[in-house]
């Protein structure tokens, strides 16, 4: 089962009322929509960028999380991608490693 979904309305916790395998997690827990997703839409395919939250916006950098990995992928307003370099800080990097890092690790 599911885990429930917060009911803004009746401030309580409910089941999702919907859970066809055919939505994405996103969808599903109607997250989708939060946020600036329209970096992270231009760049991947609706289906993948479906599985990603946008979490906040540092700057011009966009923080997006994988919901099933919880790894992050991090896009600016034009759509290029960054990696995290430890002490020197976020450096431009490709979409495509970047992308496997954030659907290949595990939690």
């Amino acid at each position: 089962m599911p885990p429930p979904m917060f009911d803004r309305e009746r401030s309580s916790f409910r089941p999702p009322t919907e859970t066809s395998r055919s939505r994405s997690s996103a969808a599903a827990y109607g997250l989708a929509n939060l946020g600036n997703r329209a970096p992270l839409e231009r760049r991947l395919r609706q289906e993948v960028a479906a599985e990603f939250i946008w979490v906040r916006c540092r700057g011009r950098l966009h923080f997006y999380r994988h919901l099933r990995t919880g790894q992050f992928l991090n896009l600016d307003e034009n759509g290029g991608c960054y990696a995290f370099n430890g002490e020197h800080g976020y450096r431009p990097s490709d979409l495509e490693t970047e992308l496997a890092k954030a659907l290949l690790r595990r939690r």
